[in-house]
């Protein structure tokens, strides 16, 4: 008998020890590191970070040649005139005129530019429709 109730006792430290360090807890995860952009302005601003596809091609060069969609994730396939091909992902820059890909649907593509150069505060969108 006392076997059993010190199993029982050893079944219950281990089990309040694992519920304690569970990793996908809500309470206890991080916070990210970037706050969400609460006003829903577009940013399409370049930073450090941000890498730029097809650099060295204006937009009016590259054609959409497919779509990849796989449960929640979307990419758009790009081809270059000397038969490159690039693979765009949502938020990522794309060209000279560095726009930012912004949502893919089914049959449209949407990418934010700046409306006037380079200044960020005035966006407008670039709707492709196919």
């Amino acid at each position: 008998m006392r076997r059993i109730i010190l199993l029982l006792l050893m079944l219950c430290s281990v089990s309040l020890a694992a519920r304690l360090s569970d990793p996908f807890d809500k309470k206890r995860r991080i916070k990210p590191a970037v706050p969400p952009n609460e006003d829903n302005a577009p940013s399409v601003c370049v930073t450090e970070r941000d890498t730029v596809v097809a650099e060295q091609y204006a937009f009016a060069e590259l054609q959409v040649i497919g779509l990849l969609e796989y449960a929640d994730s979307h990419k758009v396939i790009f081809s270059a005139p000397d038969t490159r091909v690039f693979i765009l992902h949502p938020n990522e820059l794309i060209a000279r005129e560095r726009l930012r890909l912004k949502r893919i649907n089914r049959n449209s593509i949407q990418f934010l530019r700046p409306r006037s150069g380079q200044d960020c505060t005035i966006m407008e969108n670039l709707n492709l429709h196919f």
